[in-house]
């Protein structure tokens, strides 16, 4: 196997202040004392366990976790020691692969969730024109994920229960997300594909595009993104999953400041979906690292609070 010899104490590696984001373009990492903690623990195991992938001169890492947890920073760190130890290594990221850009994406996510809420209400045969008032109302104020309005209408949860289920199906789908192209790029890379076409995507539909990205001296390719160590991502040879709570999460995109409403009802329950997401892709990792920095195993994240 290719990986051998690496100092695994990063003494002779000085991590610069900013690492750019090769495949999110004008992104740059900033390594903190947690994320540089956390990357020196993870990638003697990440290395023990490339070194036991037999008859492979190529290997897939993906990482996983809540969005702002630190998968693109602890990637990115571990990418730039790789590269410095000999060991080619490119950081793609997911966020470049959803079927629409943010912006509409999140609006998708939304009409499902509202669809879904009315079709409830309708097949449960509570619609009246009371109730479709109501709804509009909850609707233009953005409140119509809040759960003190369980306390408040009596058709509410009808509705909630609803619109959950719906906008359950379509996170983190092969609706949502184009799957199929990633794991195109995970088969060619594997394939020893000399060049691999990347897309980049921006947060308008006139910033996309795809950039020939040569990879004939590439070893490792790392994927970091929420849905990487999803049932529909095939071809991850050490599958790293970064723990995190949807409230921790809530912090971090808070802290980050990149997206409205990130603290409204509707992103709180779309946090808490894609942590049932998380959590049912935890058994397949083989290394979960808390934020602490602590290693555990499958059964202690099951257990944690």
């Amino acid at each position: 196997m290719f990986i051998n010899n690496i100092d695994f104490s990063f003494s002779d590696i000085n991590l610069p202040k900013e690492i750019p984001c090769i495949d999110m373009p004008g992104v740059t990492a900033k390594p903190n004392e947690g994320t540089i903690s956390q990357s020196k623990i993870l990638l003697p195991k990440i290395c023990e366990l490339l070194g036991s992938i037999p008859n492979n001169d190529k290997a897939v890492i993906t990482v996983s976790g809540g969005s702002g947890v630190g998968k693109s920073t602890i990637s990115a760190i571990l990418s730039y020691v790789l590269n410095k130890a000999g060991i080619g290594t490119y950081v793609m990221s997911g966020d470049n692969y959803p079927l629409r850009i943010p912006g509409e994406n999140d609006a998708e996510r939304l009409r499902i969730f509202r669809q879904g809420g009315i079709k409830g209400l309708r097949d449960a045969d509570m619609l009246d024109d009371e109730i479709t008032k109501g709804i509009i109302s909850l609707q233009r104020a953005n409140e119509d994920a809040d759960l003190k309005n369980l306390e408040k209408f009596s058709w509410f949860s009808c509705y909630l229960k609803n619109a959950t289920r719906a906008l359950s199906e379509y996170l983190g789908s092969p609706s949502e997300l184009d799957f199929s192209e990633v794991c195109n790029i995970i088969e060619n890379f594997k394939k020893g594909t000399d060049y691999v076409w990347f897309k980049k995507l921006g947060r308008t539909n006139d910033s996309l595009y795809y950039e020939k990205t040569d990879m004939r001296n590439i070893k490792i390719l790392i994927l970091e993104w929420t849905h990487a160590n999803s049932i529909f991502v095939k071809g991850s040879d050490i599958p790293v999953l970064l723990k995190s709570t949807p409230e921790e999460t809530l912090k971090y995109r808070m802290e980050r400041g990149r997206d409205a409403g990130v603290d409204s009802p509707f992103t709180t329950l779309v946090l808490g979906i894609e942590q049932k997401m998380l959590d049912s892709s935890a058994p397949f990792a083989k290394l979960i690292l808390t934020k602490s920095g602590k290693l555990i195993d499958y059964e202690n994240y099951a257990s944690a609070d």
